[in-house]
């Protein structure tokens, strides 16, 4: 894509329009506060185009997004138990409130 090309895209994708419920192109944000952290569940791609033009364009400043406001449990209410380890993934168990299980894959580092 032409820097030319780039800077129409950024321009385009940062019409607050983009934020609306209504736009079927919308970017979509969870916000985790209690850990600080924006997770793209649509845009993702939007999010490497933004960070890669940032310094080059001042369009490229902010993402106009739809953002859902999500929670997390605090570190108490969680259990993970590691049930077997196959190649370089570990598989674990998160369990909540000691009731609510979820298979999960860590993956390692090999050593």
């Amino acid at each position: 894509m032409t820097p030319k090309a780039q800077k129409a895209l950024l321009e385009q994708l940062s019409d607050p329009r983009y934020a609306s419920p209504e736009c079927f192109e919308r970017a979509q944000f969870l916000w985790v506060e209690s850990l600080g952290l924006f997770i793209a569940s649509e845009g993702k791609n939007r999010v490497a185009l933004f960070r890669s033009m940032r310094g080059e364009n001042e369009v490229a400043s902010h993402i106009p997004a739809q953002v859902q406001r999500a929670s997390y449990p605090v570190s108490e209410r969680l259990c993970i138990y590691r049930l077997s380890q196959i190649g370089e993934d570990d598989t674990h168990v998160a369990v909540l409130d000691g009731e609510l299980a979820e298979l999960i894959t860590l993956n390692t580092i090999p050593s």
